[in-house]
């Protein structure tokens, strides 16, 4: 089965956030994908997580780390595609997480 996975949810499974252990038992054994700007969005989220002294620079290493183990399937996406993507995406998460 494909998944479709956004940064959220990536942050919080590789970050020990609420919820990352649920999104690792949903996404186990499926397909990932999601928008090749991914990456980019998770450094930007670990960015702002060392300035506001959530995580350190080692931890944000080890968490790149635990990133780059995820296989991830890359769309090229589009603003328009993006922005509907998005949508859905944080929808159905919420869903299942709530």
């Amino acid at each position: 089965m494909e998944i479709v996975i956004d940064t959220s949810a990536i942050i919080a499974a590789i970050a020990d956030e609420p919820y990352g252990d649920k999104v690792i038992n949903l996404t186990e054994n499926a397909i990932l994908v999601c928008p090749n700007v991914v990456p980019f969005e998770i450094s930007n989220a670990l960015t702002r997580m060392i300035r506001k002294k959530v995580i350190d620079k080692d931890k944000m290493r080890q968490l790149l780390k635990s990133f780059q183990k995820y296989l991830l399937n890359y769309l090229k996406t589009s603003s328009k595609m993006f922005w509907k993507l998005g949508g859905s995406i944080r929808y159905m998460l919420m869903m299942h997480l709530s």
